[in-house]
């Protein structure tokens, strides 16, 4: 005979089995032919448009090579291998390697030494099989995510749920920058979605060891060790420290003390030039547009640099507390999850620069948030909106039609160059930053919609 306590806990379970069921049933459920034959078609366009894409920008030879940001990866990797630094001038070292004058307007390599490591092994090729090369194998990294974010074990995705993800992803404007440019996006998406992944499976060394080793490449994904910490995660916190202090160590050895230097005492500060870029979608970005411009792009609302400053810190201070206190209260595997793709969306928010191919990254939380997205009204129409407004939207394309001149980067003493006023950085600059913002908050409510749930887990890792 159970007692009354016993029976509440059993036919809770069973209800809750029964919701998860229901809702595995409704995410897995064939879809009717039509949508299949209309995804179909739309995968196929869009497969075509992609592969043209990619072909035009890996054709050889690379155009425009001193542009592409692994360039500059590449050329740092070569500078070590004469024994020069790697941050050394990019005019210099253009010239060192190549006897050619150095044709770009960035002259730093800005990633800090770990991303330098990576290059190494593409050091003695020629640059334009470096960047095939690199490309491919990031978008091996992106293939990988997309299976383990949409094949992951409880998550109940129909295999026909590729055809969308594959359309949007091979035409979205992040792809195409990330591609042309060589950078390092797709890598960091695989080791957070590593991390998470991992994580689900109680691996937790091994998740922090995938952040420590995304932090040390691009500094940004720390905010993920705050996770670890809310979540009392202690095998993941240490296992991330230590990937990330030996992969700094290893840089120390092969680098040198004097390239920790210049990069915490000449590039991090220098960095500062690019924080009021029209593409820059961080806090920093958008407060730096209002209150302190730096290098010509905009004219501010008001130039107060310290009122900008303030403000910065003031917000991601408030915005750290929320996610540690939406982690500390994060005890089902579900809202687990969802706190997890809340803090890769605050990623972006807070990083000091987010670029559009940043974007990559919300491949992870957009797809954990559309599994629980039909707890909210319209929650899946609003996924799909942000979808549209991040991926299809090329702001250059907004800005061409709403800001006067020949563009930001029009240099040259026949070329008007554009320069926004406050209303534009109010609006048509900002609405990736309103975006990811809208994203961070309907993150926070699908959590809070989910944990005040009478049907939830019991409490325990996947």
């Amino acid at each position: 005979m159970l007692s009354s306590r016993e029976t509440i806990i059993v036919n809770v379970d069973d209800m809750n089995l029964a919701y998860k069921m229901k809702h595995r049933e409704s995410l897995r459920s064939d879809w009717p032919n039509g949508l299949k034959i209309f995804w179909i078609i739309v995968a196929s366009l869009g497969c075509l448009l992609g592969t043209v894409w990619m072909e035009d920008r890996l054709q050889f030879p690379v155009e425009h090579p001193h542009g592409r940001d692994f360039f500059r990866q590449w050329i740092s990797a070569r500078n070590h291998m004469a024994d020069r630094s790697i941050y050394m001038d990019m005019h210099e070292a253009v010239m060192l390697h190549s006897g050619e004058s150095y044709k770009w307007i960035i002259s730093i390599n800005g990633n800090p030494p770990a991303a330098v490591l990576l290059a190494l092994p593409f050091a003695s090729l020629d640059f334009d099989t470096a960047f095939v090369v690199w490309n491919v194998v990031l978008l091996i990294c992106l293939c990988s995510a997309v299976w383990v974010i949409f094949r992951e074990r409880d998550f109940g995705f129909s295999p026909w749920i590729f055809l969308p993800v594959v359309t949007f992803v091979l035409i979205s404007g992040p792809l195409s920058e990330h591609v042309q440019m060589g950078q390092l996006s797709l890598l960091l998406l695989a080791l957070i979605t590593g991390a998470w992944a991992t994580q689900r499976r109680g691996n937790d060394i091994l998740s922090g060891v995938l952040i420590g080793i995304a932090t040390a490449i691009k500094l940004f994904p720390g905010l993920l060790f705050v996770y670890f910490v809310a979540q009392r995660n202690w095998r993941a916190f240490v296992g991330g420290t230590l990937a990330f202090v030996g992969l700094y160590g290893i840089c120390w050895a092969l680098f040198g003390a004097d390239s920790f230097r210049v990069y915490a005492s000449e590039i991090v500060p220098s960095m500062g030039q690019f924080y009021d870029g029209w593409m820059n979608a961080s806090l920093k970005g958008f407060l730096t547009k209002l209150f302190d411009e730096r290098s010509g792009h905009v004219h501010p609302l008001w130039q107060n640099s310290v009122l900008s400053t303030i403000l910065h810190w003031f917000i991601s201070g408030i915005v750290v507390v929320v996610l540690f206190r939406q982690a500390w209260k994060a005890t089902h595997n579900e809202t687990r999850d969802l706190v997890f793709s809340i803090y890769v969306v605050a990623m972006l928010l807070l990083s000091p620069v987010t670029w559009d191919h940043y974007y990559l990254l919300l491949i992870l939380p957009i797809g954990i948030c559309w599994r629980f997205a039909h707890l909210l009204p319209t929650g899946r129409i609003f996924l799909i909106a942000a979808i549209v407004v991040l991926a299809l939207i090329r702001p250059k394309w907004v800005w061409f039609w709403t800001i006067p001149g020949e563009g930001e980067l029009a240099f040259g003493p026949d070329r008007q160059r554009s320069i926004a006023d406050p209303l534009h950085t109010l609006t048509v600059l900002s609405y990736s930053f309103y975006t990811l913002l809208a994203l961070f908050v309907f993150g926070l409510l699908l959590s809070s919609r989910l944990s005040n749930m009478a049907l939830l887990p019991r409490k325990g890792r996947c």
